[in-house]
């Protein structure tokens, strides 16, 4: 079965390989197919991919390069797909296929046919230019990562250094180790969140990470707010309001980013 495949592919002149660019190692292939001059169109099809790389970005960038090749010399594209192969109709939908009746293919069998014009393709594929929310949305997520691991590592030196010697503001911990442990928690926690704020700024959709970056500050503050008596006993009262400050400015600042509407919108 797999022999004809290969051989017809062969045969037709038209077939492709992919690889992963990784590795060089051959992962799928597909084909150009049915070149018709007068109606400017061409058929792309007969595509595959090894199994350990299905419902990933393959299928898509292969398309895509494939699609920009194509229209360098047809105005349209089309995808003749069998009515229940609803697999692939999902993926030429994702590349902006749209369904255009039915056809015939070559073996004599009725198939969906879906097409994406050449116009179609080139407004998908154009880069919008980021705006302004979009921008202040990504440095706030970097700026805001970056101070919380300053603070997170500052704080746990100072913390440690007032559990081990009694001295400086965090003194008192001297003879409370436990709030040491908590707070050492704490600040790892704070850590990871920092990490994943820089990472989510490089993310497509960064406004998730402002919400991240918001809801991050709300548990930090509810148990310092509700703790106010045990930290004036131990005379924190003046550092925990300090933090109670800090957090309240972050859980602002991401807010106003994550519920700030697109241009678009």
């Amino acid at each position: 079965m797999f022999r004809a495949f290969f051989d017809e592919a062969m045969a037709s002149g038209g077939a492709l390989i992919a690889t992963d660019s990784r590795d060089s190692q051959v992962i799928g292939g597909s084909r150009y197919h049915g070149y018709n001059a007068e109606r400017s169109e061409i058929e792309i099809g007969w595509t595959f991919l090894a199994r350990a790389y299905w419902g990933g970005k393959y299928n898509g960038e292969m398309k895509e390069l494939m699609l920009r090749h194509a229209f360098t010399f047809v105005d349209r594209v089309i995808f003749l797909i069998g009515p229940e192969n609803y697999r692939s109709q999902r993926a030429v939908e994702k590349i902006g296929a749209v369904r255009a009746g039915t056809r015939i293919d070559d073996y004599g069998r009725e198939r969906l046919a879906f097409e994406i014009t050449a116009a179609k393709f080139n407004q998908s594929t154009t880069p919008r230019p980021t705006s302004s929310i979009t921008t202040f949305r990504r440095r706030l997520l970097r700026i805001h990562g970056t101070i919380l691991t300053l603070v997170a590592l500052g704080s746990a030196v100072a913390t440690t250094i007032g559990w081990k010697t009694g001295t400086g503001p965090f003194g008192f911990m001297r003879g409370n180790p436990m709030v040491w442990v908590g707070l050492i928690q704490a600040y790892l926690l704070m850590t990871i969140i920092a990490v994943l704020l820089v990472v989510g700024s490089r993310q497509a959709n960064a406004r998730k990470w402002n919400v991240v970056g918001a809801l991050a500050h709300c548990p930090p503050l509810i148990a310092a707010l509700s703790s106010l008596r045990v930290f004036d006993s131990m005379g924190a009262l003046g550092i925990v309001r300090v933090a109670i400050a800090f957090h309240f400015v972050w859980l602002f600042l991401e807010a106003f980013a994550a519920l700030y509407p697109d241009a678009s919108d």
